[in-house]
């Protein structure tokens, strides 16, 4: 079932759209441009990789988007507000002292900056 479908009528109308825009790219492109860590088929190239997905230690699921692939999902919305509304709703870890919210991962041996959004929030938010 697609998450959509789950999203409530009610409420503040922006973070809904945030939270519309984020599950309808995660629905439309999961399989094809959010690469599973730690799979073999991962070292395939992807055309217009938007990030990657993985489990963390506690058994959660996340994603972890690249800048380029979470301005694409937030697409028409204020990138500054979406990403604390996000935050609001304990989907993005909150800035760190430096004030950033992206976060730096070692992913297939390399060092990069990406936005890890809590799916379990996500779908509480939703």
């Amino acid at each position: 079932m697609a998450l959509t479908s789950q999203l409530e009528e009610t409420g503040d109308e922006e973070p809904r759209q945030v939270l519309n825009s984020l599950v309808d790219f995660i629905d439309k492109h999961e399989v094809s441009r959010l690469v599973a860590i730690g799979n073999s088929a991962s070292q395939i190239p992807v055309k217009n990789l938007a990030g990657y997905t993985r489990i963390d230690p506690e058994g959660a699921k996340q994603y972890l988007f690249s800048s380029p692939g979470l301005r694409e999902a937030l697409k028409g919305l204020d990138f500054k507000r979406a990403i604390e509304v996000l935050i609001e709703k304990g989907i993005l870890p909150p800035a760190r002292a430096d004030g950033k919210t992206s976060r730096l991962e070692r992913i297939n041996g390399k060092m990069t900056r990406v936005y890890i959004i809590n799916y379990d929030a996500l779908i509480e938010n939703i």
